[in-house]
């Protein structure tokens, strides 16, 4: 487990995969979880629930140390130009919505929460099991949907 600066937080990113994607067939979505620095998007860490654990590690290598407020462009082109993926658009996806969603936190609600059920998928799907194992994880670091 890593040990995070006690001001981060994790902001989770979601995005559809087509049906003949392999991350389809396992979790549906694509999920991005993001430890971040609320003040500067700064990316601590990020792992996504790639088939593969080397992809995630791949592209967490692409942004850790990267700012969502200000290197977003250059998060998205160090994806497209590195990554030859099936996911590669739903990292995209992902990642404007991560930092939609740090934006939001910022300027208003700060409350944590946990929901039901993540884009359509029943609260048992592996997708909300691995959602809550980051907040575990992260022990005490606020998650954002």
């Amino acid at each position: 487990m890593s040990d995070f600066p006690s001001g981060a937080i994790c902001v989770v990113g979601l995005a559809k995969v087509a049906n003949q994607n392999p991350i389809h067939s396992v979790h549906r979505a694509l999920a991005g979880s993001f430890i971040v620095d609320p003040s500067s998007g700064l990316v601590y860490d990020v792992q996504f629930d790639t088939v593969c654990q080397i992809t995630s590690d791949f592209l967490a290598s692409l942004l850790i140390g990267l700012s969502l407020h200000t290197d977003l462009e250059e998060m998205i082109s160090r994806v497209q130009s590195r990554y030859f993926g099936d996911s590669r658009r739903a990292i995209t996806v992902i990642l404007r919505d991560v930092a939609a969603r740090l934006r939001e936190c910022q300027g208003g609600t700060t409350e944590s929460f946990f929901i039901d059920g993540v884009g359509g998928l029943p609260f048992n799907s592996r997708i909300n099991r691995d959602l809550f194992d980051c907040l575990l994880a992260a022990k005490g670091v606020p998650l954002f949907f």
